[in-house]
């Protein structure tokens, strides 16, 4: 994804039962390539047969911007444009409960996560977080339980018990949570000597009841080159995965900080991509075909990826047909 089109984007979230393993969620571009309802579409496609969508979701009013699953299973979570948040029973596709933006003139979420095994959700809002008992969506509220872990991470982030990784001019608004595993991330754009400095942090989670000091990351990531939007730790929590504004997919050890692997983006949005099945390459397109958008087409083939050499070239033109006059 480039700098031109970062409002557009698509975002994947994997299920665990081998059949039915992607949502996908369209946003609207800012460059006019959007999909073609009003409406956030919810498509979830069978991983044996990529190339028709399997079922639409139907619920939200706008383009949704975030998905989040609970450990069991056994609910969804999605989040859109307009501050709306549906808990859907995920097994049966059905919608539990709407609940409507909390301020629809600042209708933000920056992220939305089930912290842990229990039936908990964090929304993170423009005024910090907010927590959502499942599946009846009542608020909660300080006087309501809320899970130790939950709520110690809760009072450290919102009373600033923090010591993030470098000065900050604001706090971080990307985090994940693995309470479960006793785990929770952070990431951010600090500043030092006049420099800008994106880093991600992973933290040991605590219990309300354990007084503590401001508590420092355990292990810090300073690989990426611009800010980081997205954070994922794995679920044996081994690894951490982060993607920056610009593309690129940093895979790095959960214990050292030392990068695994780092996937850098070709430097424009892919529209369309296709395996080849004899040689070893991927053909893909940088191109939207508007044409076809909305019926499970959306780009012209550009650009051929060559497996085996690790190189890109483009797609020759297809060879003229002459007829006889």
């Amino acid at each position: 994804m480039n700098k031109n089109s970062v409002k557009c984007s698509v975002q994947l979230c994997q299920r665990f039962d081998n059949r039915r393993l992607v949502v996908v969620l369209l946003r609207r571009c800012s460059s006019g390539v959007h999909d073609d309802q009003s409406h956030g579409s919810i498509r979830l496609y069978r991983t044996d047969n990529l190339d028709e969508i399997h079922q639409l979701l139907p619920g939200h009013n706008s383009p949704c911007t975030h998905v989040e699953f609970s450990r069991d299973g056994r609910y969804m979570a999605t989040g859109d444009g307009d501050g709306d948040i549906i808990l859907w029973n995920w097994p049966q596709r059905r919608i539990l409960k709407k609940l409507p933006s909390r301020n629809p003139d600042k209708p933000i979420i920056d992220a939305l996560q089930f912290a842990d095994r229990a039936p908990y959700l964090m929304s993170l809002e423009h005024d910090g977080p907010h927590i959502y008992r499942v599946p009846d969506g009542t608020k909660m509220s300080a006087n309501d339980y809320i899970p130790p872990k939950l709520l110690g991470w809760m009072f450290d982030v919102l009373t600033e018990n923090v010591t993030w990784p470098f000065a900050m001019s604001r706090s971080p608004r990307t985090f994940e949570m693995r309470l479960d595993r006793n785990t929770w991330a952070a990431a951010g754009v600090g500043h030092q000597n006049g420099k800008s400095r994106p880093w991600i942090g992973l933290w040991n989670a605590r219990l309300m009841k354990q007084q503590a000091a401001a508590t420092s990351a355990r292990v810090v990531y300073r690989g990426h080159r611009w800010e980081v939007h997205a954070i994922a730790i794995s679920p044996d929590g081994s690894f951490v995965a982060g993607g920056d504004k610009f593309g690129e997919v940093h895979i790095w050890d959960a214990r050292t900080g030392r990068q695994r692997h780092r996937i850098v983006s070709q430097g424009r949005s892919i529209y369309e991509a296709a395996f080849s099945t004899t040689n070893g390459q991927i053909v893909f397109g940088t191109r939207p075909d508007l044409s076809h958008w909305g019926f499970n087409n959306y780009g012209l083939i550009t650009n051929i990826l060559d497996l085996e050499q690790r190189t890109v070239r483009r797609k020759p033109p297809a060879p003229t047909r002459h007829t006889n006059s």
